[in-house]
């Protein structure tokens, strides 16, 4: 399985590149209006048109005029959906790959319009220990008049080797995280209704000051939520070999309510899962999705079908009853492992673990 992982570095502004980062934007917008022109319906006719044209107007190389006509019908696709809006570029990363750029631990070499620019750059600690890997493409970006490159690396992982530690985790709104193992990470309820009451305030009153507050507040919310994921992504990964989480595509199509739909797109489960992907995959450990149809409904100790109330599970022909989340991780663990719970004094033990975890789990 290839990992890949992206770096962020802050490189100095160079004339070369803002002349590159100019021309590949209008480039963009050229091929975007040609597309737009001749109703292309492939980048291949849009590329047998324009191609040499490009590399004449704006002086571009064969491959940032072959990556700008890419990006350019790209976004004619986008504004055809919208039927009548014209695609128009603000900003757009310059992309180059093995062939147009070259790597050092101290410096890049950078392929423009006229010749090789190199770059230092400076690589912070945490960074060194992706320097063994492969890099592969890197990106060129302009944001408030602070250039940045971002470098992507990669490298192979056999994940065949792993432990067998297997965890399930069932990802929620009240708990985001409950895991099989008895770890449980509280939810972040009071932060989005202090958030969500700042922001129907701010929206209500309207004035410049305000807005700029209201962009203020949404960031604010975003980097807090970040963190939290990263902070339970990384307990979770190192405490197994196998995590085992449900696959949540679609999720958002299910409509139970204006209260449970606010609560839902304000739930960050895709990152966080992105988060336990990536840094699982980082450490040669598997990650697999399995359906979550019937996992909350279904009882780990008989594999019958229960009742949950709220936050709690019963399994009325068993008798066996625990938290419905608590449940559902165990579920997700049987899906991937061959046995499945089948002695109460086993799943007892997990409930005292988790009712331990409970207790000793601050709120983030």
């Amino acid at each position: 399985m290839k990992c890949r992982t992206t770096i962020k570095l802050k490189i100095p502004k160079k004339i070369q590149l803002l002349k590159l980062f100019d021309s590949y934007l209008k480039a963009c917008q050229y091929s975007a209006d040609k597309a737009l022109e001749h109703e292309c319906k492939t980048k291949y006719d849009l590329h047998n048109i324009i191609y040499y044209n490009i590399r004449k107007l704006f002086k571009l190389k064969s491959q940032f005029a072959i990556n700008a006509i890419a990006k350019g019908f790209e976004a004619y696709l986008s504004a055809k959906k919208l039927k009548g809006k014209k695609p128009v570029f603000k900003s757009v990363p310059v992309r180059f790959d093995r062939r147009t750029f070259t790597f050092f631990a101290d410096k890049i070499s950078l392929t423009t319009q006229e010749k090789r620019c190199v770059v230092p750059i400076d690589i912070p600690v945490y960074y060194w220990k992706y320097l063994d890997w492969t890099y592969q493409t890197a990106d060129l970006i302009l944001i408030k008049d602070k250039m940045f490159i971002n470098i992507t690396f990669a490298r192979e992982v056999n994940t065949s080797t792993v432990g067998s530690t297997t965890v399930g985790v069932d990802l929620g709104i009240n708990q985001l995280a409950v895991c099989s193992d008895g770890q449980v990470f509280k939810g972040h309820k009071t932060r989005i209704i202090q958030h969500n009451y700042l922001r129907k305030k701010l929206q209500a009153k309207g004035t410049k000051s305000a807005k700029r507050l209201l962009r203020k507040v949404s960031g604010k919310q975003k980097r807090y939520m970040a963190w939290v994921n990263h902070n339970i992504s990384k307990t979770i990964v190192d405490s197994a070999d196998t995590i085992v989480m449900e696959n949540l595509k679609g999720i958002r199509k299910n409509r139970k309510g204006k209260r449970f739909n606010r609560w839902l797109n304000s739930w960050t489960f895709f990152q966080l899962q992105q988060f336990i992907k990536y840094k699982a995959e980082v450490q040669g450990k598997k990650v697999v999705f399995v359906s979550p149809y019937m996992t909350s409904q279904t009882c780990s100790n008989c594999l019958k079908i229960g009742s949950r109330y709220s936050n709690s599970f019963v399994c009325l022909h068993c008798g066996f009853s625990c938290d419905s989340d608590l449940n559902a991780s165990y579920n997700l663990r049987r899906l991937n492992v061959t046995q499945p719970y089948s002695s109460c004094d086993d799943v007892k033990g997990f409930i005292a673990t988790a009712t331990e975890h409970r207790a000793k789990s601050p709120a983030l």
